[in-house]
């Protein structure tokens, strides 16, 4: 009986998040079309390229929606056997509330470790593609991702990093360069210049000096000095296509969390930052919402049982006038805190999990007190 109850229960669980998922999907896809039709007329989009454009956009709405769907999915299943008194004649028989909810905890578990691999390997490509679409298809801008670049830095091989004030990848330009080379964990050489151009598989840099330090025994460096009218920098193997790259990776706004970004390149962004003694608050805070984002939909399965056991609460309405309320509840504070970290006072991990540690607390606390 045990085994049959688990199937009947989980399989109620997750058609109701899933059809959820569904309606959200739509309901935005409806929206967002209506709100960009005029772009799509004016730059006279064909149909496949407006579709293509939304099934590389949908990956990032169901990451977005999926918590709320498994909210809805929890108070809909169990709150329909509340109503039907099958919650009741299962306690009858023996069966507690936290019986009741292990299936369901157990599908939220699979559906945030199922979403955590969808939005580190699915998602970034996805984004990619949907913005390469939207802007160098619908818009037709066919410079789209051969914008200029400020403020770039990469971290090359050889132990070295590159600083560029600007870099134009339509003419491979770099200026105000700065290239300094480290090992063990010292500045062994730095070369400055006013430019640096890309000519015959050679980077070539104009108008700057390069100091070299050396240590002795006793540890004391010395440091010479060379200036130069032009110099070909051949030991450098980094192509002018890897700097365009390591900027795609930076790229991301408040809206999309870093989902842009896969762990390895947020981890990479994060590196950067730091050799450059660069703010890293807001990458910081992306790279835990990756984790914690997910996992909300295993902690909103925890909350939602116990309050949706209540037969009082059972009805369709007042189900999702709950959901509601809760889904709002949890996106401010998800909100504020991600602002709070991504702006400094409050350190990342708590601005990215302090909502889910709160929601947790609520959770474990209303299913101790329900009925068992």
């Amino acid at each position: 009986m045990i085994k049959v109850l688990d199937r009947y229960l989980l399989r109620s669980f997750l058609k109701a998040a899933f059809l959820s998922v569904f309606v959200f999907l739509l309901i935005y896809l409806i929206i967002d079309i209506i709100e960009h039709l005029d772009d799509y007329i004016d730059h006279q989009a064909a149909f496949s390229t407006v579709l293509r454009y939304y099934f590389y956009y949908f990956p990032f709405i169901i990451v977005q929606v999926t918590p709320v769907a498994v909210l809805l999915g929890t108070m809909f299943s169990v709150g329909l056997m509340a109503r039907k008194n099958e919650l009741l004649a299962l306690n009858s028989s023996g069966v507690s509330l936290y019986r009741i909810a292990r299936p369901l905890l157990f599908g939220g578990l699979l559906i945030s470790v199922g979403m955590f691999f969808f939005s580190d390997r699915i998602v970034p490509e996805a984004n990619r593609r949907k913005m390469a679409i939207r802007y160098g298809e619908i818009e037709k801008n066919p410079n789209f991702g051969k914008e200029q670049v400020s403020n770039l830095i990469y971290l090359g091989r050889g132990g070295r990093i590159f600083r560029f004030s600007t870099y134009n990848p339509l003419s491979k330009t770099a200026q105000q360069v700065q290239i300094q080379t480290i090992a063990k964990s010292r500045l062994h050489r730095q070369l400055s210049c006013q430019k640096m151009y890309w000519e015959d598989s050679t980077w070539v840099a104009v108008d700057g000096q390069v100091r070299e330090f050396s240590f002795d025994s006793t540890e004391t460096g010395r440091e010479t000095l060379t200036e130069f009218d032009t110099m070909y920098l051949h030991e450098i193997p980094e192509n002018p296509g890897r700097f365009e790259r390591s900027e795609l990776i930076t790229k991301g706004t408040d809206r999309d969390l870093g989902f842009n970004m896969s762990l390895e390149d947020l981890g990479r962004v994060i590196d950067y930052h730091r050799l450059a003694a660069r703010e890293t608050n807001r990458e910081e805070v992306y790279y835990q919402i990756k984790f914690s984002l997910p996992l909300a939909s295993f902690i909103i399965v925890l909350l939602a049982v116990p309050l949706a056991s209540d037969p009082r609460r059972g009805s369709l309405a007042i189900g999702f006038a709950f959901s509601a309320g809760i889904a709002f509840f949890y996106i401010l504070l998800f909100e504020t805190g991600q602002k709070l970290g991504t702006e400094g006072p409050v350190p990342p991990i708590i601005a990215a999990w302090g909502v889910n540690a709160i929601f947790f607390i609520v959770g474990l606390t209303l299913m101790y007190k329900a009925r068992k």
